[in-house]
């Protein structure tokens, strides 16, 4: 089974809707701290636990990744609204595709259908991504740590962010094998027809400064979805760790 970070959810009596956190390559659940205890005062919180931590005792692998998204679908009790940060937004779309009524509304952060297109270069550079991956199978971990500073870039407030991100991404344990497995599904998929084919609403968030992926393939995909991006300024690929009073302005706009 998929694991959720339990301290993350609070069950009351009061009905509240569901938020579902999904969040990016070689981070973890921890990484939504500045925007949680907000959101919590509206919403119920539920947070996957990526399957590169150990924490996660899922029975299947990014590795099969229609396979991982219908174990997650078995973990949904209710319909939930979904907020999927850079990988985590694959995962969403494809799991709104395959399961339509257990998914109310999407809010996509820093994330694209297609992340690596060798055809129209609209996302992450082809050339520069195939040497990330060669780099990652020599030194993982040390690209690993390379990335959370790449996410920094193009922020104003990239520093502090960069000691957030380093304080709750605690790469010494990550399974090396997932993180393939996610790069890999980062480097073939294009799920730009199923965002198209999508019914339920939709909205972008990017940070205009976005070093990991340029606003460009951002405002793409919301085209592609015929739907609204919004733009922070002086924001890298993690606007929810170095502006998260923007961002969570925007998710209780969207969802309530």
């Amino acid at each position: 089974m998929l694991t959720c970070i339990c301290n993350l959810i609070e069950r009351h009596t009061i009905l509240k809707p569901n938020i579902l956190l999904l969040t990016g390559w070689g981070t973890s659940c921890s990484v939504w701290h500045a925007i949680i205890p907000v959101l919590k005062e509206r919403f119920h919180i539920t947070c996957i636990q990526p399957s590169w931590l150990p924490e996660n005792t899922r029975a299947t692998s990014l590795k099969n990744f229609d396979q991982y998204v219908k174990e997650l679908a078995a973990y949904i009790d209710d319909a939930t609204n979904i907020v999927a940060w850079s990988l985590g937004g694959l995962i969403a779309i494809r799991l709104t595709s395959l399961f339509p009524s257990l998914v109310s509304k999407i809010a996509f952060i820093a994330s694209t259908p297609c992340f690596v297109n060798q055809q129209t270069n609209i996302g992450i550079d082809y050339a520069w991504f195939q040497q990330f991956m060669c780099e990652f199978e020599q030194k993982p971990r040390i690209v690993l740590k390379k990335f959370l500073t790449l996410q920094t870039k193009g922020d104003e407030f990239g520093k502090t962010t960069l000691q957030d991100l380093r304080k709750h991404c605690r790469i010494e344990i990550f399974n090396l094998d997932e993180c393939r497995h996610g790069l890999n599904l980062l480097a073939q998929s294009d799920l730009s027809q199923e965002l198209q084919q999508l019914s339920s609403p939709k909205i972008f968030i990017h940070g205009e400064g976005d070093a990991v992926l340029p606003i460009q393939a951002g405002l793409h995909a919301a085209k592609l979805a015929d739907t609204e991006l919004y733009a922070i300024p002086h924001a890298g690929h993690a606007p929810h760790v170095s502006h998260p009073s923007q961002v969570n302005e925007l998710l209780f706009d969207y969802f309530e």
